[in-house]
């Protein structure tokens, strides 16, 4: 499992991982119920911050550099780094609220309804592809017999107008590699990117990709290369009447979607190492590190 870490034009490639757990503490605070003259009640205190508990089986220490650079320039100069991790650059480079309500997102907008009866597409296993409504049952291959699936929950966005220009946040790109831009989006929808160099201007425009009508809530995709100088993409949406799960991968096609992997801004803790292998042809150990996530 590669770990990208670091800023928009200078993401990179850290040591594949062996183990991962991914926690999110409860932000839920309850109160009354029995031994209390009050009825039970909670209150959420909104999504929590993540934390990465990573770990790296067998390497040698020199794979290690690029990490442990990373961590003492963090420790000693400070700041925050973004990091797709868990593979987030193959399913879902958003951050997690970016790809459920479009948090961080630009344009005026407001939440509007909560789908369950939804589906997936028939062909290509359960891979959600361009055709797919989130609106209506669909039948998917799972073996004799058919199956219909009724068990998606998507929050709905309903954009000011029709000519309302929605803007995700920056998702770290690489130029020269493919990126699909993917979303759930209702009548007659332009998916455009927007690239951005590694100073976080934006280069040129925001470029065109497709530009579908859908009469139901349905999937429209397009894959792209990123060009020279682009290190970060938008997904830019207009002319639709509703959207949702909107999703960026550096991949050449749509994959199934999945809930935002990305992370906006973290901090590193020091790496740790147990000794496995020394002698003189080879030296190994395994490493352990963690990840939190902070407020950007």
């Amino acid at each position: 499992m590669s770990v990208w870490i670091g800023t928009i034009g200078a993401m990179v490639e850290t040591a594949c991982l062996s183990g991962l757990q991914v926690s999110r503490p409860d932000r839920t605070v309850h109160g009354g119920g029995p031994g209390t003259l009050t009825q039970p009640r909670a209150v959420a205190q909104g999504p929590s911050s993540r934390v990465w508990s990573c770990t790296i089986g067998v390497k040698p220490p020199g794979e290690l550099a690029a990490l442990e650079t990373l961590v003492y320039r963090q420790a000693v100069h400070g700041g925050t780094y973004r990091m797709l991790a868990c593979e987030a650059h193959h399913t879902n480079a958003l951050t997690p609220a970016a790809s459920l309500d479009l948090t961080g997102w630009t344009g005026d907008r407001t939440i509007s309804t909560l789908y369950t009866a939804s589906a997936e597409d028939v062909g290509g296993g359960t891979v959600l592809l361009e055709s797919t409504p989130l609106d209506a049952r669909t039948p998917i291959e799972g073996g004799p017999p058919v199956v219909t699936v009724d068990s998606v929950a998507a929050i709905t966005v309903t954009p000011a107008t029709t000519g309302t220009v929605l803007s995700s946040p920056v998702v770290p790109v690489r130029p020269g590699y493919p990126v699909t831009v993917a979303i759930f989006a209702q009548g007659t929808v332009t998916l455009s990117v927007q690239w951005v160099d590694a100073a976080g201007a934006n280069l040129g425009a925001a470029v065109t990709l497709v530009t579908t009508t859908n009469a139901a809530l349905a999937r429209t995709n397009m894959s792209t290369i990123a060009p020279a100088g682009a290190y970060g993409a938008r997904i830019v949406v207009s002319g639709g009447t509703r959207y949702a799960w909107p999703s960026i991968t550096w991949t050449p096609g749509p994959r199934r979607f999945a809930v935002g992997r990305g992370a906006e801004s973290v901090v590193l803790s020091p790496v740790d190492e147990s000794l496995l292998v020394a002698h003189a042809t080879a030296q190994l150990s395994g490493f352990r590190y963690v990840v939190r996530e902070v407020p950007a």
